[in-house]
C-alpha cells in the first residue's frame, strides 16, 4: 500500500515524523492490541514484512504463504493466511 506522505510532509518542528508513524503502525490496533502480534501472525504463517518512508509517499508491504495447515490445504475450516493478513493489515487504516 503507498500513502502519499513521506518526509517532505513533515512539520518543522518534527523532522521524522512520517517515518515514525510508519513504525507505530505496527504496535498494535483496537482490533488486535498486543505489540507485533501483526509480524508474529505473518511468521508463524511463512511470511514477513516491511515499510519504508521516502521523500513523498510510505509503503508498506507483506507476503504471507499462500494456503495453511499442514497438508497445504485451505478451505472454510482452514482458510488461507491471506485473510488474517489483510484483516490485521486493514487495522491500520
Amino acid at each position: 500500500m503507498d500513502v502519499n506522505v513521506g518526509n517532505f510532509s513533515d512539520p518543522e518542528d518534527f523532522p521524522g515524523m512520517a517515518h515514525a508513524v510508519e513504525h507505530l503502525l505496527f504496535m498494535g490496533t483496537k482490533k488486535y492490541p498486543v505489540e507485533n502480534a501483526y509480524s508474529q501472525y505473518l511468521s508463524s504463517n511463512s511470511g514477513s514484512s516491511n515499510a519504508y518512508t521516502g521523500a513523498t509517499s510510505t509503503n508498506y508491504y507483506f507476503e504471507v504463504a499462500a494456503k495453511s495447515g499442514e497438508d497445504g490445504d485451505s478451505g472454510d475450516a482452514n482458510p488461507s493466511p491471506l485473510y488474517g493478513a489483510l484483516d490485521r493489515f486493514a487495522q491500520f487504516l
